[in-house]
């Protein structure tokens, strides 16, 4: 969680609205209790007016608080602290698509319920909240399905953009990252590859366990990553390959992957139905296209793929810069004068908060004491089986 402030010379100063276990450094000021790490967030209203008036007092200028793995509960806490601080904008993104579309669009109940809940907390209190999905494919969808505004998060590659030197060898070394796939089908693949081209299975957060050494060692051509690529290696990592297979199952999740691979100038092969990835590929970078679930298609990744040239030329939008900037224009988007007065809006919110973080605190009470007896439960019949 972030508290950015984007001053008109477009330098950036981050307060940190800090979580623990992250090291302390002169920039970060945690300003949220850790009771926010709940299964509901919690804040009491005592807490939420000191948190106010703590982020008011840090700058006069307009601010932008956001979070990009946010949760309705999330969005009901930042769209309470809105309507609580003056010159700030809130954006919520809740993440990720993938698992809101199964639980706003799905069939039953549940499903019902959350996309009630999403209307009427969009349309009340501060209009300076705003509800963001991580790819432009689903706050469409939300916005003509469920008739409220979302936007799309404008989310950000890992790197600076870079200007990447033409490949001269004959053959290539390829990362493979794999997600929904049936990896019994690298077997045929590997078999009819190229023999000269390296294909690495990455490991750490990247990997894919169910691609092991035991089972695929004895394909000479496919490498697996010793140890896990940290943050500071991460960078040199991606260049080290001239381009990247991404056989993720088509969804409509955002991919950070394909993100990095197109700043650091490395061609992305990936699957045509997967639309939004296909435009953002075919408009900033080198990219191929194959039918997700076609052997034949599929199999080509693995012997020379041919790569388009981008339609676009130049830093794309989702650079760490632009990224930015781009959360600065929908933040100015978003700046409305609020109408209430301060003393009932204080009242207002005032009232919503307490109501609000009354029902989290009974949630979370709830949540503790099932999981306690669910672990009591399963002590007593691992003593049973003994």
């Amino acid at each position: 969680m972030e508290l950015m402030r984007i001053a008109p010379t477009e330098k950036i100063n981050l307060a940190y609205l800090g979580l623990r276990d992250i090291p302390k450094q002169d920039w970060m000021i945690q300003i949220l209790p850790n009771s926010i790490l709940r299964k509901y967030v919690a804040i009491s209203p005592k807490k939420m007016r000191e948190i106010s008036n703590r982020i008011s007092a840090i700058t006069p200028e307009p601010k932008t608080i956001y979070i990009f793995e946010g949760s309705i509960s999330w969005f009901i806490t930042l769209k309470i602290l809105s309507a609580m601080l003056g010159n700030t904008t809130v954006i919520c993104n809740l993440f990720s698509s993938g698992k809101y579309d199964q639980l706003f669009f799905s069939k039953g109940f549940k499903p019902y319920v959350f996309r009630t809940a999403l209307r009427v907390i969009s349309k009340i209190g501060s209009q300076k909240a705003v509800v963001t999905f991580d790819t432009r494919l689903m706050s469409d969808k939300v916005t003509d399905l469920l008739g409220i505004k979302a936007e799309p998060f404008p989310v950000p590659s890992s790197f600076d953009f870079k200007i990447r030197n033409e490949a001269t060898s004959n053959h290539s070394r390829a990362l493979i990252n794999l997600r929904g796939f049936n990896t019994s089908k690298l077997h045929e693949y590997l078999e009819s590859s190229c023999r000269e081209c390296t294909f690495v299975i990455p490991r750490g957060p990247i990997s894919s366990t169910a691609v092991m050494p035991l089972e695929f060692g004895k394909y000479p051509n496919l490498e697996f990553d010793e140890k896990n690529i940290s943050e500071i290696e991460y960078a040199s990592y991606i260049d080290s390959f001239d381009y990247l297979i991404i056989l993720y199952e088509p969804s409509i999740n955002a991919s950070g992957k394909i993100l990095d691979a197109i700043t650091r100038g490395v061609p992305v092969a990936i699957p045509k139905q997967a639309t939004e990835w296909v435009q953002i590929s075919r408009n900033w970078g080198k990219s191929h296209l194959f039918d997700w679930g076609n052997s034949s298609g599929e199999i080509k990744l693995f012997q020379h793929p041919e790569f388009l040239n981008p339609l676009l030329h130049g830093e794309p939008p989702f650079t760490p810069r632009n990224s930015l900037k781009n959360l600065a224009k929908l933040s100015k988007r978003m700046e409305i004068e609020e109408k209430n007065s301060r003393r009932y809006k204080t009242f207002v919110t005032d009232l919503i908060c307490m109501i609000y973080f009354f029902g989290c605190t009974i949630l979370n009470f709830q949540y503790s004491i099932r999981n306690k007896l669910i672990r009591i439960v399963k002590l007593m019949i691992k003593r049973v089986g003994q």
